[in-house]
């Protein structure tokens, strides 16, 4: 297989990439505000408020929202997964539609099949952090199903600690879910190595500075931070 170095440079920093920001995600998010870790909060703080409902018909729509989205993304994830599939047979066709560019690379057939086994990875990951999402966001309703009904008084310990495991599964299944998003980012990033290995260093470079900014400096989180500041400033609790 005629890889040269500049296409094995293009595999090396996607991959990097992509683990890098994840890793750098996690750790910088458990000591400074985040997207995930704020909404986390949010979490604790409906499910300690649904200890006080007694309809909680509102708060299984809000799972079974969740559960709407993250099995669109899945079935989407499918989709994309059995088209790329179906390429495999059909690479040359696909390279001729962008193979007059000034700027395409020619590659053999074998390497322009290796770029679509990468996608075909990518997708598969998101596909199985979708499903996993999807469980687990089911596992939430049924955490909500067995909290106890309120008594009309303070809850108690109990009920506080099962309050707080259900807003934990609520946060994991959100997790796994950005990072199926995560995954499509990153494979629009993939795409780019058709044209060429330095399209790959310039769109994964790009995909890490968006996600770094939407999850660490992005508007929406200055409003929930603001919005926590407030609700603690008149005597609510996040915890």
């Amino acid at each position: 297989m005629d890889f040269d170095p500049l296409d094995v440079s293009a595999l090396v920093v996607f991959f990097a990439g992509w683990i890098a920001y994840g890793s750098f995600a996690a750790i910088r998010g458990r000591d400074r505000a985040t997207l995930t870790s704020t909404m986390g909060e949010w979490r604790q703080s409906w499910a300690r408020q649904m200890l006080d409902r007694e309809n909680r018909m509102v708060d299984i729509q809000i799972v079974l929202g969740h559960l709407r989205i993250a099995t669109f993304f899945a079935s989407t994830t499918i989709l994309i997964i059995a088209g790329l599939s179906a390429t495999l047979g059909a690479a040359d066709q696909m390279m001729s539609l962008v193979r007059d560019l000034p700027f395409v690379q020619t590659t053999s057939r074998a390497v322009r099949e290796v770029k679509i086994l990468m996608l075909i990875v990518v997708f598969i990951y998101a596909f199985f952090k979708f499903t996993w999402c999807i469980r687990l966001h089911s596992y939430t309703s049924v955490l909500f199903g067995a909290a106890p009904e309120p008594s009309g008084t303070e809850p108690d310990t109990a009920a506080r600690v099962q309050a707080r495991d259900i807003a934990r599964v609520s946060s994991l299944a959100s997790y796994h879910f950005n990072n199926g998003l995560r995954a499509y980012y990153f494979g629009l990033a993939a795409v780019t190595w058709f044209l060429h290995p330095y399209a790959v260093f310039a769109a994964t470079l790009w995909v890490v500075l968006v996600l770094y900014r939407r999850e660490f400096r992005s508007r929406a989180l200055a409003l929930l931070r603001n919005a926590e500041r407030v609700r603690k400033e008149q005597g609510g609790t996040m915890t």
